[in-house]
């Protein structure tokens, strides 16, 4: 393994700890790269401010630092003030992601988000619409998943009126209506049962890795928690919801590699006897730290998850390249109509939607149309490889 990569993994560990690193770091530029691009550059100042050997980087990790808090207090304001909507209005509501997650972290800024998510019933969809409009919400876009708004410089939301169908249907089925055992917190405020708040975490993560890549930001959530919900969970349940939704061996696969990568200790009861060996662990962990965030590291090839899906959908990897592009340019009605939101009740337009795609791929997009068909010259043997990591992990 990669040295960055171990020293990610063990400044990662002590951060989470709230304890000083002081071993001397060998490629600072190369850590911290690695760190920014996996969502967890913000929690290097605090364990690395008295190490000797990134003196000359110090107000780098403070900015960073700073950046990290000041999100972190814009979005929990954000999310506070929609609790505070939806309550007003009586709509059920929940938080997902890393909303609902970062309150488990030692600092709720060590969980960086993109955006703010939130599962609402699909009834509530409207007046959740016009309360936010009239609160200086400004809707962005309407999709078959989710509805997305902008408030203030750059704060996201993301209000979903259903767990969002883009997810395997086999996830879907096993996570069932989240809001019948959820629990409730006040003021019609709920929080997902911990069975399926993990079933969903893996489901969200099992999705990522097949369609853009995963960044250990998302992968971490796991591990944390776990270690803070645990004894709260019913184990018996947990399995028969992980063994409907066919994620045992990912579920195994992803405590595994957190207890190993960051020294959590949880989930005993649920691994049994499984074990991650060394290949599987030192590959996962180099693909994981070279993806990014939702694959957008620098370096990474996007690609190559999605061509990795369609051969594992098709149990081959000839011909993956041409289900990745007929996907591309003819895409079904719920992934266009955030765009095109005539196709929500105008469906029958959907070959004029394509039209409309391919022009704008090939005349308003061109530089980014020819990178993505340059990036689909993938080796066949790097598939071969991603469809053999995908399959240990079992990520199907």
């Amino acid at each position: 393994m990669e040295r960055h990569i171990e020293e990610l993994f063990a400044i990662t560990r002590f951060a989470l700890a709230k304890k000083p690193y002081l071993e001397p770091i060998t490629d600072f530029k190369k850590l911290f790269t690695a760190a920014r691009e996996n969502g967890l550059s913000g929690l290097f100042y605090p364990v690395l401010k008295d190490n000797d050997s990134v003196d000359d980087e110090e107000k780098l990790l403070l900015k960073e630092y700073y950046l990290y808090q000041t999100k972190d207090i814009a979005q929990t304001k954000t999310a506070q003030l929609v609790s505070k909507l939806f309550s007003d209005i009586q709509a059920d509501h929940a938080f997902l992601k890393g909303m609902a997650i970062k309150k488990y972290y030692p600092e709720t800024y060590m969980r960086s988000m993109g955006d703010i998510d939130i599962l609402i019933q699909p009834e509530a969809l409207a007046d959740s619409k016009s309360i936010l409009q009239k609160h200086g919400f400004k809707l962005h876009s309407e999709g078959s998943t989710h509805d997305v708004y902008f408030k203030g410089k750059g704060l996201m939301l993301e209000v979903h009126p259903g767990v969002d169908h883009h997810l395997d249907p086999k996830h879907v089925s096993a996570l069932g209506s989240v809001f019948a055992d959820a629990i409730s917190l006040g003021d019609h405020q709920y929080e997902l049962a911990p069975e399926k708040q993990l079933l969903y975490l893996l489901a969200h993560l099992h999705k990522h890795f097949l369609s853009s890549g995963i960044g250990l930001r998302q992968v971490l959530d796991i591990g944390v928690f776990l270690t803070a919900k645990e004894k709260e969970m019913d184990i018996g349940k947990l399995h028969s919801l992980l063994d409907h939704a066919g994620l045992t061996r990912f579920a195994n696969s992803m405590i595994a590699f957190n207890n190993r990568a960051v020294g959590f200790t949880a989930g005993k009861a649920i691994l049994g006897d499984f074990v991650i060996d060394e290949n599987l662990f030192e590959d996962t962990a180099a693909f994981v730290i070279s993806a990014g965030i939702h694959g957008t590291a620098d370096d990474f090839n996007k690609s190559v998850p999605a061509l990795t899906k369609h051969s594992l959908k098709a149990n081959k990897t000839r011909g993956s390249k041409r289900r990745y592009l007929l996907q591309v340019l003819f895409p079904k009605r719920d992934d266009l109509m955030a765009g095109e939101k005539y196709l929500k009740k105008h469906g029958w337009l959907l070959p004029y939607a394509w039209v409309k795609r391919w022009f704008r791929l090939a005349f308003k997009k061109t530089k980014r149309s020819i990178y993505k068909l340059k990036s689909l010259n993938v080796e066949k043997e790097v598939i071969e490889e991603q469809v053999s990591l995908y399959q240990r992990l079992g990520i199907k």
